[in-house]
C-alpha cells in the first residue's frame, strides 16, 4: 500500500498476463475481479506483454507498476497478487486499517508470504525462501 499526498480515492493494481478464463479458473484473476466488483474497490489489472508473447520473468511486476503508477490518480494505491487473492474489505474499510497502520509517518506499507517465489530468488546473495534469518 502505498499513500499520495493530497489525492482521494483508492486503486488495487494487480499483474497478470495470463488470459482471463471462467469463474471456476482460480489460476487466473476472476475471483480478485468479481469480490473487487461485490466491494466497490476499483481494480486495474495489467501486464508487460501477454504470456503469449513473453513468459513471466523476475521483476516484471514491480516493472509494471513503475510504469503505472504515474498515471494513478487516487491517494491510496494497494498492489496485489492476482490469482489468489479476494477482497472482503470496502474502499472505506481498506482506507482506514492504512491510516491505522500508517499513521502520519508512514507512505509504504509492504506485506509478504512465507511462500515467496521464484523458489531460488536471492537478494545480496541470501535466498529468500526457507531462509531461517
Amino acid at each position: 500500500m502505498a499513500h499520495r499526498t493530497g489525492a482521494n480515492g483508492l486503486r488495487l493494481l494487480a499483474y497478470d498476463n495470463r488470459p482471463q478464463q471462467s469463474s471456476h479458473d482460480l489460476k487466473s484473476a476472476v475471483l480478485l475481479a468479481a469480490s473487487s466488483a461485490l466491494t466497490g474497490v476499483p481494480l486495474q489489472i495489467g501486464s508487460l506483454a501477454p504470456i503469449s508473447e513473453r513468459k513471466l520473468r523476475s521483476g516484471d511486476r514491480e516493472e509494471w507498476l513503475l510504469k503505472v503508477l504515474p498515471y494513478v490518480r487516487e491517494g491510496l494505491v494497494v498492489h496485489s497478487d492476482a490469482s489468489d487473492v479476494m477482497l472482503l474489505c470496502t474502499p472505506d474499510e481498506l482506507t482506514l486499517k492504512f491510516a491505522a497502520l500508517a499513521g502520519n509517518s508512514w507512505t509504504v506499507v509492504v506485506g509478504g508470504e512465507m511462500r515467496i517465489w521464484p523458489r531460488d530468488w536471492a537478494y545480496n546473495g541470501i535466498k529468500a525462501f526457507n531462509n531461517p534469518a
